[in-house]
C-alpha cells in the first residue's frame, strides 16, 4: 500500500489546499494520506486562525485519512527544524512519499541547492551577508544569487525537507506539485477562486477561496488573531526574564516595551534588516508560551499523536499497530512536548470562549 504524505499547516484550508490533496490522493491511488499538522502556532509564529481540532476536522472530512500533530515546541522553529521533525514523524507512520507544493516544481533544483548547502564557499557567503546586517534568510537569497538561482520560501521548505529525508537516511520519495494562480507570500487578489492563505487572512469575505465548512467558521467566530493577545503580552515582557526566553540572542529580546497598540505594530516597529518578521512573531510566541531556552534544550523524544482518521486510516493503523507507536489522548506528563500543549490550551481557553482544555484531552476526530 502506498502512503503519502503532507505537511501543512491550513492557516486556514483553502481552495488551493484542496487541489493540493486531491493531488496527493491520486498520487497515493488506492493508499493512504496521511496529513501532519502544526496546531495553535503556526511555523513562522503566526496565530492559528481557526481553532487546530477544527482544522483537524477540515481535513479529515476533505479527503484526509489520518491526521497526526506537529506539536507547537517543533513547529514553531526555522525552517530546518519543523522539516526535521515533520519528516521524522511522517517516517515513523511509514509514509512512502511526500508530496509538497512548489513554485518552481523543479525536483533536479531542490537538489542542486541542497548539494550547494555542502559547498563551503557557498557556507562563507552566507556569513559575509550576516556579517552585514542581514538575517538568515536573507543572506542565504543573496549567496543563491550569486549562483544566479532564485527560490521562493515553498521551495526553500522542500529543500529542507529534502535534506531531512537524507539526514534520517529513509527512502521516502519527495514529490512536488505546481502551486496554481498564486504564490505563498502573495498578498494581491487575483480573478482566481484560488489565493494563498496570506492574502485570505487580509479579508472580510473570503467564501470563494475557501470550502464552505471554513468560511461558516469565519462568519460565526471569525479568525484567530495574534493581537487577541496584546494584553497578555504587555504583562508578560514586564514581569519575565526575556533573556531566558527561547531565542533569546543578538538582542532581540531588548527590543520590546510597551509602546504599542496592539502586536502587529510591535512586529512592525521591530522588523528590520536583521531581525526578519517570523524571527520576531516566533520570539513572540515564545514569550506567550512561557517557553524557555533550558525547556528547549532537555525535550523529551517526540510521540506520534494521532488526532483524527476514517475507515481507511483506521484500517491502516490496525494493520500496523505492532509497527507503529502512537497515543490518541494527551493526559498530564507524557512528556514535556505535549505537557506544553496542555499549557497553551490553558492560555487559549483564558483568550477564547471554548474550553481548549476539554478537548486537547479529548479522543480523536473520527468519520
Amino acid at each position: 500500500m502506498k502512503v503519502v504524505g503532507i505537511i501543512c499547516e491550513y492557516n486556514p484550508f483553502h481552495n488551493g489546499h484542496l487541489y493540493h490533496l486531491q493531488k496527493a490522493k491520486e498520487i497515493a491511488g488506492n493508499g493512504i494520506v496521511v496529513a501532519i499538522i502544526s496546531g495553535y502556532f503556526s511555523m513562522r509564529g503566526d496565530v492559528s486562525v481557526i481553532n487546530k481540532y477544527d482544522k483537524v476536522k477540515i481535513a479529515i472530512d476533505n479527503g484526509v485519512d489520518i491526521t497526526l500533530e506537529l506539536p507547537y515546541l517543533l513547529a514553531t522553529q526555522n525552517a530546518d527544524i519543523f522539516a526535521y521533525n515533520s519528516v521524522y514523524l511522517l517516517n515513523e507512520m511509514g509514509i512512502n512519499e511526500i508530496v509538497a507544493g512548489s513554485e518552481n516544481n523543479d525536483i533536479l533544483l531542490i537538489e542542486k541547492i541542497a548539494q550547494l548547502e555542502e559547498n563551503y564557499e557557498f557556507q562563507e557567503m552566507i556569513k559575509l551577508y550576516m556579517s552585514q546586517g542581514y538575517s538568515y534568510r536573507k543572506s542565504y537569497s543573496l549567496a543563491l544569487e550569486k549562483y544566479e538561482i532564485k527560490i521562493s520560501s515553498n521551495d526553500m521548505l522542500n529543500i529542507k525537507y529534502f535534506q531531512a529525508i537524507k539526514k534520517i537516511n529513509s527512502n521516502i520519495k519527495l514529490t512536488l506539485i505546481k502551486r496554481i494562480n498564486n504564490n505563498y507570500l502573495d498578498t494581491n487578489v487575483n480573478d482566481s477562486n484560488i489565493q494563498s492563505a496570506t492574502t485570505i487572512r487580509t479579508l472580510d469575505c473570503i467564501e470563494k477561496y475557501v470550502p464552505n465548512e471554513v468560511n461558516e467558521i469565519f462568519n460565526t467566530k471569525g479568525f484567530y488573531s495574534i493581537n487577541d493577545f496584546t494584553q497578555v503580552l504587555k504583562h508578560l515582557i514586564t514581569t519575565q526574564d526575556l533573556n531566558k526566553i527561547f531565542q533569546a540572542t543578538e538582542g532581540i529580546e531588548n527590543c520590546f516595551n510597551q509602546n504599542f497598540l496592539n502586536v502587529d505594530m510591535l512586529i512592525d516597529q521591530l522588523a528590520n534588516k536583521r531581525y526578519t518578521k517570523s524571527r520576531i512573531k516566533r520570539f513572540i510566541s515564545y514569550i506567550l508560551t512561557q517557553t524557555t531556552k533550558n525547556e528547549m534544550n532537555s525535550l523529551d523524544k517526540s510521540i506520534l499523536r494521532i488526532t483524527g482518521f476514517n475507515n481507511k486510516g483506521r484500517e491502516y493503523l490496525n494493520k500496523n499497530k505492532k509497527d507503529i507507536t502512537y497515543f490518541t489522548r494527551i493526559v498530564n506528563k507524557i512528556n514535556n512536548i505535549y505537557d506544553k500543549e496542555l499549557l497553551i490550551a490553558k492560555i487559549f481557553t483564558n483568550i477564547y470562549n471554548e474550553d481548549f482544555i476539554k478537548i486537547e484531552q479529548s479522543l480523536p476526530y473520527i468519520k
